[in-house]
């Protein structure tokens, strides 16, 4: 014998104002848990239902459990627990005990702040920063305003896109795994339009509009779509021989390293490159984005850095030579900034004759 266990919600609000000036509210839920016992014959599989005048369902001790988790007055998820047994009328004897468990609803990561709302890509959200808080910042901004969290959840890697509109100047920034986690990319352009884009792991990001030293109402759109596999492919991208040269393209990813003259928050190819003798190297890029180009020694010491910034569709040129020992490097190609650092490139090396 087995049961088949239907879990149905429905979800009310309660609103009373006993007096002009006070309000109160509650929210109430309702759980139907239906049990339906059948047979199931072992030679053909078919179920055939147990009959109420045959069989009685019994609850085991006081072992229901209602959970619901809410953001004010909306009600996210909820979920029942029941243990039960199926007993049968003529003998008394219970034929089935088991236990259902059933959910209905979205539920947010385990140990996410009140206040923190799912942030559901291809829904629009409409808020306001103005009674939120206390008051965090990141990199590019945020201090002194309030701000509005939100979190999503990518089961497999994503190309996460986020728009916000907004009446005053926003920010919006992401963190991984907690609102105090590390932080992914920070987007502040004094505009009321903010934009963010990226290839992103799997995981729960956190999501916050928020604004420096101002506050108001806002609008924020998520969109998901499928991840460009060159986005999560691992450092370093390849490798880069004394004369050598690469054509690629940088696409939205998260960063992992920045040079003095620019990179951060902006995708990044790494080359290795291996010195067997002491000579002086050039390194050349054109790139059609504002680009950073530099060298790191074995132990991630900067040896040189320039970066180049330029009109929308043209090429981009820089240049690095160094007199390099034997040893390993880092050649890094990455973006100027957050804003525009991704699109083709190209990158030549060469090993310099010696001077007479």
């Amino acid at each position: 014998m087995r049961g088949l266990a239907v879990l149905s919600c429905v979800i009310g609000v309660l609103v009373a104002a006993p007096r002009a000036n006070a309000q109160a509210h509650g929210v109430e839920l309702q759980c139907n848990l239906s049990i339906r016992p059948y047979f199931a014959d072992p030679y053909t599989g078919e179920h055939v239902r147990a009959t109420p005048q045959d069989y009685e369902l019994r609850t085991v001790g006081d072992r229901s459990h209602v959970d619901a988790q809410s953001d004010g007055w909306t009600v996210r998820s909820a979920s029942m627990r029941i243990e039960y047994e199926i007993v049968e009328r003529a003998t008394g004897r219970a034929v089935l005990r088991d236990t259902a468990e059933l959910a209905c609803g979205r539920t947010l990561p385990h140990g996410t702040p009140e206040g923190v709302i799912e942030l559901v890509p291809g829904r629009v959200f409409f808020g306001a920063t103005i009674t939120h808080g206390p008051d965090d910042a990141a990199s590019c901004g945020g201090d002194g305003g309030p701000q509005q969290w939100y979190v999503v959840q990518l089961a497999s890697p994503a190309r996460l896109s986020l728009r916000l509109v907004s009446e005053f100047d926003a920010t919006i920034y992401v963190r991984e795994g907690a609102i105090d986690g590390p932080e992914v990319a920070c987007r502040d352009r004094a505009a009321r339009l903010e934009t963010f884009d990226m290839h992103l792991p799997a995981g729960t990001y956190f999501v916050a509009v928020d604004g420096t030293h101002a506050f108001g109402r806002y609008r924020l759109v998520a969109f998901e779509d499928p991840v460009d596999p060159r986005a999560i492919e691992s450092a370093p991208h390849g490798e880069l021989h004394a004369r050598d040269a690469i054509e690629s393209e940088l696409v939205p990813a998260a960063s992992r390293y920045h040079g003095s003259c620019g990179g951060t928050q902006a995708p990044e190819h790494l080359y290795a490159l291996r010195v067997d003798h002491a000579a002086r190297f050039s390194f050349r890029l054109a790139s059609r984005f504002d680009s950073a180009l530099y060298l790191l020694a074995e132990n991630g010491d900067e040896l040189g850095c320039r970066s180049t910034v330029g009109l929308p569709g043209g090429w981009r040129q820089s240049r690095v030579a160094l007199d390099l020992a034997p040893g390993v490097y880092w050649v890094v190609v990455d973006g100027e900034s957050a804003v525009g650092g991704a699109g083709t490139y190209r990158l030549v090396s060469q090993e310099l004759p010696a001077p007479e």
